[in-house]
């Protein structure tokens, strides 16, 4: 991506906090859309990365600010309430917005709190699956959700196509990467929803452009 292009990624706390704050990144935007997909690759300013260290934020600014998941919403209107358990997600999409931005915020046990423990993914044990979840939030810096399309064989199943975007900082701090996923939920006699497990895209030439060659970490986001 061309080194002039200068707007700050969407969808983190961090890149909301830059707005917020008149700061800037060299990332280039991700645009939303049902063909539009995330960047692959794109590079990160001088001084951002893993030794960046950005003013905190406050929880009236976390409230106030745009939902990482994307939405149009702020976040105490959007993913705040089922976070804090204060409503439960109504559709499976919700569900894998208000996982992403747990992710986002490092909250582990709203991850492990929404995985069916009939996953595949599920280890068994709650504070295993947490430490799992907890290592690939202190790897990861998420930079943008995109959801491309949903399937519904039945109303209580759906498939949610998605791209995440994120910086891996075990491999490469100053590159944000994106990956497709296929993320299944069910809901129960409760009328809860669950995040079964996710899939990846089984042809490589399905992932997004400048996605070979780089070193992605070899697991699913899970959202």
């Amino acid at each position: 991506l061309a080194s002039s292009i200068r707007a700050p990624c969407p969808g983190s706390m961090l890149a909301q906090r830059q707005s917020m704050r008149a700061a800037t990144s060299t990332c280039a935007p991700h645009r939303i859309g049902a063909r539009a997909r995330p960047s692959a690759v794109c590079s990160a300013g001088k001084g951002f990365g893993v030794n960046a260290k950005p003013a905190a934020i406050t929880p009236a600014e976390l409230l106030a600010a745009p939902c990482s998941c994307g939405s149009s919403l702020s976040y105490a209107n959007c993913c705040h309430a089922f976070i804090t358990k204060k409503a439960k997600p109504p559709t499976a999409e919700a569900l894998l917005r208000s996982r992403y931005t747990a992710y986002v915020l490092k909250n582990p046990d709203y991850i492990a709190d929404t995985t069916s423990p009939e996953s595949q993914e599920h280890p068994g044990s709650r504070n295993t699956y947490i430490q799992s979840v907890k290592t690939l939030q202190r790897r990861a810096e998420w930079k943008g959700l995109t959801i491309y399309k949903q399937e519904s064989p039945n109303p209580d199943e759906t498939f949610i196509n998605f791209a995440a975007a994120w910086i891996d900082k075990a491999t490469d701090a100053t590159k944000v990467m994106s990956r497709d996923e296929d993320s299944h939920f069910v809901r129960d006699k409760q009328r809860t929803w669950w995040y079964m497990g996710s899939k990846l895209p089984e042809k490589p030439e399905e992932q997004p452009a400048g996605f070979a060659g780089f070193q992605m970490p070899k697991i699913n986001l899970g959202f």
